[in-house]
């Protein structure tokens, strides 16, 4: 069995090539939330790819995608072995007037980048094919306020959390529909969706709150389980599983519940 040696916590430096005169500074996520699913802003997809913007102004945006062997990753700062870089210029959607700023997000799901910069929004593949989708994944030239910060699978759709505003996509990101607007209810875009195997867990991006996800037709109902022994304000970040226990990361430390207690309602908690 081959197992890459990174994981969620290796870090390396890449230094691209600028061109003189070029804009050149981004933010680094779209809020809110300033954490989501996948954990980070540059996942690594396939084992072997990452990309990021790097240049441009608001009508093309130059992007650096990033192949390397994962089993040459030696250290946290240092790949051994070849890197091989492809650059991609990703132009602003017809119809629209350009990139409304520069904050990005990435996710990576069936080999592909789900992209949103500048809040428009992109499916790029691991060869550089790109395809664009404007402001708004099913009208794609309204909507300038359309933020992707969230990504989840449930079933076999790909959801795409905007907020308020959920959209899924039956086809791999080919084609979007509009699943429900929940902007009437209170804290709702706060939520960051996170899947665990066939189950779906939300947290807050502030807080240490858990809940269970369920559906019904096209509505969510959140079900808030019981989170004793977590630190007030202790923010999560990550969920994961091993062996019979969940392991849930925050900023102030690593928690852990046996698997037959995690769906524990918080009323009542015994």
């Amino acid at each position: 069995m081959h197992i890459p040696l990174y994981n969620q916590f290796s870090t390396f430096t890449y230094i691209p090539q600028f061109t003189p005169g070029l804009f050149s500074s981004f933010q680094q996520s779209t809020p809110p939330p300033n954490k989501c699913f996948p954990v980070g802003t540059y996942p690594v997809n396939s084992g072997h790819y990452i990309i990021t913007p790097v240049e441009g102004d608001y009508q093309t945006v130059r992007f650096d995608l990033i192949s390397f062997d994962s089993a040459q990753l030696s250290s946290q700062m240092l790949i051994n072995g070849n890197v091989v870089v492809k650059q991609i210029n990703i132009h602003a959607a017809l119809g629209t007037v350009g990139f409304a700023g520069n904050g990005y997000y990435c996710a990576t799901f069936f080999h592909k980048f789900f992209v949103d910069y500048g809040g428009q929004f992109f499916r790029i593949d691991t060869l550089g094919n790109v395809k664009a989708f404007g402001y708004n994944p099913i009208i794609p030239n309204i909507n300038k306020n359309f933020a992707l910060y969230n990504t989840f699978e449930y079933g076999h759709a790909l959801f795409i959390n905007s907020g308020s505003v959920f959209y899924y996509s039956t086809g791999e990101g080919e084609n979007w529909q509009l699943f429900n607007d929940f902007s009437g209810i209170l804290g709702f875009p706060q939520l960051i969706f996170r899947n665990m195997g066939d189950k779906i867990y939300a947290t807050y991006s502030i807080g240490n709150q858990i809940w269970r996800i369920g559906f019904n037709g096209r509505d969510v109902n959140l079900s808030e389980l019981n989170k004793d022994g977590i630190q007030d304000y202790s923010m999560i970040t990550f969920i994961s599983r091993g062996g019979r226990y969940y392991f849930i990361t925050t900023y102030n430390g690593v928690y852990y519940r046996d698997s037959s207690y995690v769906n524990q309602l918080k009323s009542p908690i015994r």
